[in-house]
């Protein structure tokens, strides 16, 4: 079996998965290539087909100030589509389709006349939507995007385009044959439901994780309870403002709260009294989570967060709130699920949290049964199917 993946780039969670995916498939006795258009990695045998920094530039530009988001990087496009066509795959994996790196028209062109079988991800909301990959609990998508409150925030654009971009997701989509959609949560899954996508063959498929090597929890004669937050970027929808707020009303001779991940645009600076790390590599996070207590995602929009699998592995139960997919995976037995989104009531279940419910071995279990062993092998019994 020769399988080709799509993606806006080789790094970051979506790069993760093409990659676990891919080995997994190799070590089978299987073929695989991953075609990417952002962000170029010369060290990585990933297949960069986009175009040069210049080019790149010209094209986002156009697309910002035209809103057609989407429709540009044309000769890139024609450039993955002639390396598809000398690689032959039986089966195009689609992956992150926004990022403004690829012409939507000529690729969903190409994919109609395949004789194989295309599978699509969602990772996010962006092919149910005119504009946005987070629709930011807006229904609008439901009624065809005609009007959208959240146009300025990504992709960026200056004209909003939306209603017709949508029209066109929907024509384009049509057109392909033996199309399977994927979705990583029960959450985003459902909301296919209400979208042109619901009439597609559909199946869930968790995101999965590598489980740590070892876990070394350095709790003893603790004076503080460690507070974990992890994002990367900390965007404004990830919760860093409750993060702010938290810092104000939680006691802070009994609590501490560490922070990791890059910052945003939109978010520049946690105040001193927070522990904040920056990027970490993955060895370095794992030695945070060791010495950390309660792993908190205030983030008020998500889909299938393996952050929260992560902080699990490492025996960590967590407090989030009920949003995307996260009560898909913090249960009664690993933590809490905030009903109200606010700092208000993240403070109540924080300072409310009861440590000894909560079993590190229970916690680490569940963690266990979302590998990306696990989750590469699903992807390839869909693949054979």
């Amino acid at each position: 079996m020769k399988v080709a993946f799509i993606n806006s780039q080789c790094a970051g969670s979506t790069g993760s998965i093409c990659s676990s995916i891919a080995n997994y498939l190799v070590e089978q006795g299987h073929e695989c290539r991953i075609f990417y258009g952002r962000f170029e990695n010369k060290n990585n045998p990933a297949i960069y087909f986009g175009g040069s920094v210049v080019r790149n530039f010209i094209n986002n530009l156009l697309a910002y100030f035209t809103g057609r988001v989407g429709e540009f990087h044309t000769a890139a496009t024609k450039r993955l589509i002639k390396e598809l066509t000398k690689f032959n795959p039986d089966v195009i994996h689609l992956n992150n389709l926004h990022g403004n790196y690829i012409n939507i028209k000529i690729l969903f062109k190409y994919l109609a006349h395949f004789d194989g079988e295309v599978v699509m991800t969602l990772h996010d909301q962006y092919m149910m939507t005119g504009h946005c990959a987070i629709s930011y609990s807006c229904e609008g998508f439901k009624t065809g995007c005609k009007k959208c409150p959240h146009h300025e925030f990504y992709p960026h654009v200056l004209l909003y385009r939306g209603r017709r971009l949508l029209k066109k997701k929907e024509e384009y989509l049509s057109a392909i044959k033996n199309l399977k959609i994927v979705s990583p949560s029960e959450w985003l899954n459902e909301l296919t439901n209400y979208t042109f996508l619901a009439k597609y063959p559909r199946f869930v498929i968790n995101n999965g994780i590598n489980l740590p090597v070892s876990v070394s929890k350095n709790n003893q004669h603790k004076m503080k309870v460690k507070l974990l937050f992890v994002a990367s970027p900390w965007a404004s929808y990830k919760g860093p403002n409750d993060i702010v707020d938290l810092s104000k009303k939680l006691d802070l001779n009994k609590y501490e709260l560490v922070v990791v991940g890059r910052l945003d645009n939109s978010f520049k600076k946690f105040p001193e009294n927070v522990t904040y790390l920056g990027q970490l590599s993955q060895e370095e996070l794992s030695k945070i989570y060791d010495e950390c207590d309660i792993f908190v995602d205030p983030t008020y929009q998500d889909n299938f967060p393996t952050v929260l699998l992560e902080a699990m592995a490492h025996g960590l139960p967590c407090i989030a709130y009920d949003t995307g997919g996260c009560k898909e995976i913090v249960t009664n037995e690993v933590g809490i699920i905030v009903k109200e989104r606010n700092s208000d009531a993240l403070f109540k279940a924080i300072t409310n949290f009861d440590m000894s419910k909560f079993d590190t071995m229970k916690i680490q279990d569940k963690a266990k049964k979302y590998t990306k062993t696990i989750m590469a092998e699903k992807y390839f019994e869909l693949y054979k199917n």
